[in-house]
């Protein structure tokens, strides 16, 4: 299978470098294609970019956006260029340690047409695993899992595309859950491949926690409303207020700064925006995967080429 790993970069060249030479390298034997966003015109002018870019490999594509967008459309607009069977979204803040973690996704996704995305754990590194890093699950082997983290995932190309990508009104912070409760739904599966394979390194450049805070707390409110099925959205929403209170309390206690922590108001001010395309976009969940994606969070399924009689009760079949 070809692999068509996507690096969006803003404000940090250094870091951008350094991911882009590991995939070169650790991926040299792949069938590959790298494509680079440069997302503004920061980086569109900076000499430290240009000369990444001119030292780049045949098979790397830039594209260069002098208007800076949303991480989401600069994804979107990478999953639908790119020409691979399978696409790596990776931060420009991570690193590749090894080839592995990807020749076995290529592997599952080729001989199992039942999986849509693969998760890895977010390493340091040295392949260790930090504490306080959220996973998408702590088992040492391979098993059904909710959701991958967008610092680095695998997917079907041909499922990307058929979902039609990452929900832009989304902004960020909370993309990856959305769109695997639809690939969910579609009967796909998303598997946790535990292999240290890359490290997340995360760098303060170019980051607004001011801005994550927020998109945080206002996307679980919206994530809801675009998947889950009734009444979840309404007792979400009556519990809303405590969320932004909790939310709140974390960030600050963490330390992180904001010139406004009225986080329930802003959100109720983008909801009121928003609420005719929410509507729009509104892919509910049938209740029997709701269940089966609540319960694989506490009895995962071990992943197994060829599934047993249970798993196959278990696990739906994809969508055409």
């Amino acid at each position: 299978m070809k692999l068509s790993v996507l690096i969006i970069t803003a404000r940090r060249p250094a870091e951008f470098e350094r991911c882009y030479r590991s995939v070169c390298e650790r991926f040299q034997d792949l069938d590959l294609e790298v494509l680079a966003l440069f997302n503004g015109s920061a980086e569109t002018g900076c000499p430290d970019y240009q000369r990444i870019k001119s030292t780049m490999l045949p098979h790397t594509t830039v594209i260069e956006w002098k208007t800076p967008r949303s991480y989401i459309q600069a994804r979107n607009c990478l999953g639908f260029y790119a020409t691979g069977d399978a696409v790596l979204l990776i931060d420009d803040d991570a690193l590749v340690l090894d080839a592995e973690g990807a020749r076995m996704g290529l592997d599952i996704l080729e001989n199992d047409p039942a999986v849509g995305a693969i998760a890895y754990p977010q390493c340091t590194e040295d392949g260790g695993v930090p504490e306080g890093f959220g996973q998408s699950s702590d088992l040492p082997y391979a098993c059904d899992c909710c959701s991958f983290g967008g610092y680095a995932a695998m997917i079907r190309s041909s499922s990307f595309r058929a979902m039609g990508g990452f929900r832009e009104i989304i902004v960020g912070y909370g993309e990856e859950l959305e769109f695997c409760r639809r690939m969910w739904s579609r009967g796909e599966r998303v598997i946790w491949l535990p292999t240290a394979s890359f490290a997340h390194l995360p760098s303060e450049g170019g980051r607004d926690r001011s801005r994550q805070c927020f998109l945080t707390l206002r996307n679980t409110l919206y994530n809801s409303l675009l998947t889950e099925p009734f009444p979840l959205p309404q007792l979400r929403s009556l519990i809303f207020p405590r969320t932004a209170k909790r939310f709140t309390s974390y960030y600050k206690s963490v330390g992180y700064d904001s010139e406004n922590w009225d986080l329930k108001r802003r959100a109720s001010s983008d909801l009121s925006r928003d609420r005719e395309e929410i509507r729009h976009q509104r892919r509910v969940m049938p209740w029997k995967t709701v269940l089966k994606w609540q319960a694989s969070k506490k009895w995962p399924v071990k992943y197994a080429t060829r599934p047993t009689p249970i798993q196959k009760a278990f696990i739906q079949k994809p969508a055409p």
